[in-house]
């Protein structure tokens, strides 16, 4: 009985520790707020967010990705915006082939209304991480050849 209530006791101070300290912004918690600034920003001024995301490793832990999240974006006018979406991948681990590059990616340029631009960027991205880290561990390995892009 004393052990849990001691249990219960320590939890509860450490929820509270954690609670106290300030905790970094998610990538996409930042992607969101710099898609604000673009929305009320003024026309032709591009801007570029660039963000780290985490690790993806493969179910047997041979291989990692490495992820990074560029965004360039504007307003073309007081209704539309522009963006352009990269995600750039870095492999570590398991020994490549020759034809296998170290790096790849996704690109994407689109026109978005400004209106919904943030939703847009965010599911798009949401998306494309996703993706990449179901096929990942799914298939215990990366299709680096169909992902690849020039860098």
């Amino acid at each position: 009985m004393h052990r849990t209530l001691a249990a219960a006791l320590l939890s509860c101070v450490a929820v509270a520790a954690l609670a106290g300290e300030a905790q970094a912004p998610e990538p996409m918690d930042e992607l969101a707020a710099f898609l604000d600034r673009v929305q009320s920003g003024s026309a032709r001024t591009p801007q570029r967010f660039g963000a780290k995301l985490p690790a993806i490793s493969s179910r047997s832990g041979r291989r990692t990705v490495e992820p990074t999240l560029d965004v360039v974006a504007g307003r073309l006018d007081a209704d539309t915006c522009l963006y352009q979406l990269r995600l750039e991948l870095r492999w570590s681990g398991a020994a490549m082939d020759e034809d296998e590059a170290e790096t790849g990616g996704r690109s994407l340029i689109q026109k978005a209304p400004c209106a919904t631009l943030v939703q847009e960027v965010l599911g798009v991205a949401g998306y494309e991480i996703s993706a990449l880290e179901r096929r990942l561990r799914q298939n215990g390995r990366f299709a680096i050849n169909r992902e690849r892009e020039q860098v």
